[in-house]
């Protein structure tokens, strides 16, 4: 795969994930998780291991379910595997 093509398909990954991730920590789930787990919560959030966590869960789902794929059918039935176990 051609670096340019390798870059661009890192920075939409990264950037779906980060837009998903917001829309659903910001809006949609932060209600559920204040309800049921709300007492476990802290404050704030300690956003260096924020970083960390999504680094490495961003360059998991690039190398597992785009990187090493040559299907759309594969690269969702990888996305979806690791979505369940994730």
């Amino acid at each position: 795969m051609p670096v340019r093509r390798v870059s661009l398909s890192f920075c939409a990954t990264f950037i779906t994930m980060v837009v998903l991730d917001l829309i659903w920590l910001g809006w949609l789930g932060r209600p559920i998780y204040l309800k049921h787990i709300g007492h476990l919560m802290r404050p704030e959030a300690d956003m260096g291991y924020a970083a960390l966590f999504y680094a490495l869960y961003i360059i998991s789902i690039f190398v597992s379910c785009v990187l090493m794929v040559t299907r759309v059918r594969q690269s969702a039935m990888r996305g979806a595997f690791m979505g369940f176990y994730a």
